[in-house]
């Protein structure tokens, strides 16, 4: 269950501000426990991304600052949670809109990464019959 303290999409939109060491998948749970929210629209659920977007959109290469390097490792861990789908619960509704926009902002400083759909063998992964995992083993 998300936790009732803290207003998890504005402090991701915010750039993580945590102070001390909060774990990168605590975050990525919570945000994903977000996603389950009855009733949320497409555009509630990838909206947050927008401030996200926004705070990057002037970056140049050089020294990373704390919050980039976190809010970085945090989409990376959600983005895995929401492609990969939690044991429990399978993937949210909007999980497929949420890892497009997450992987457009990931493309940013990791030129590299593919787009999902150039991935050979790539599925749905919001159909977890299709999923690329199998009882924890790539599927052909």
């Amino acid at each position: 269950m998300p936790s009732t303290q803290v207003d998890w999409p504005s402090t991701a939109a915010a750039g993580f501000p945590f102070p001390g060491r909060v774990p990168v998948r605590r975050l990525a749970d919570e945000l994903s426990a977000i996603l389950f929210t009855p009733g949320l629209s497409v555009d509630e659920a990838t909206g947050w991304l927008d401030t996200v977007t926004r705070a990057f959109a002037d970056a140049e290469p050089g020294p990373v600052p704390p919050w980039a390097f976190n809010t970085f490792t945090t989409l990376q861990s959600l983005h895995l949670h929401l492609v990969l789908g939690l044991a429990d619960r399978g993937t949210p509704p909007h999980a497929e809109a949420v890892t497009t926009r997450i992987g457009t902002i990931l493309r940013a400083p990791f030129p590299w990464l593919a787009q999902p759909s150039l991935l050979p063998g790539w599925r749905n992964a919001s159909d977890p019959l299709s999923s690329p995992v199998v009882n924890d083993k790539i599927a052909p």
